[in-house]
């Protein structure tokens, strides 16, 4: 399955999401898709892996999900599936920056970046996706 220009966005702060979604936009990046829960980002990744939605070309993580252990277990699904493994995850969250190494670290479900939310600008965060869909032929 072929790899679009959209991006997967997991997040449940609906204010977090809203200044993602509103400086991509601005940006011109209108090819954005939201999951709210755990659950719901599960069902998601399961419907691209079946290929009922194509592959994004980049997934934005949190970690700290309410009705799941993590967002680690998100990244494990995509991980561990043929069709998925090799999307790029930024890990997107407010975890501490001690933890970036650990993160980085792990063996299999490791985050391509690991990006501490209270230390990312929009600005910042809108170069290194359009960074990502310029990769995507």
């Amino acid at each position: 399955m072929r790899t679009s220009k959209n991006i997967f966005i997991v997040e449940d702060d609906s204010n977090i999401s809203y200044i993602y979604k509103t400086a991509l936009k601005a940006a011109g990046i209108i090819n954005v898709e939201f999951a709210s829960s755990g659950i719901e980002a599960m069902v998601k990744v399961k419907e691209i892996q079946k290929g009922k939605k194509p592959k994004p070309a980049l997934v934005l993580l949190d970690l700290g999900l309410p009705d799941i252990n993590s967002g680690l277990e998100i990244l494990s699904a995509i991980r561990k599936n043929r069709v998925t493994k090799g999307i790029v995850v930024y890990i997107l969250s407010n975890y501490t920056d001690d933890l970036r190494e650990f993160f980085l670290n792990m063996e299999e479900a490791k985050p391509d970046k690991f990006l501490l939310k209270t230390s990312i600008m929009p600005s910042k965060l809108v170069e290194l996706v359009r960074e990502q869909i310029g990769k995507v032929g």
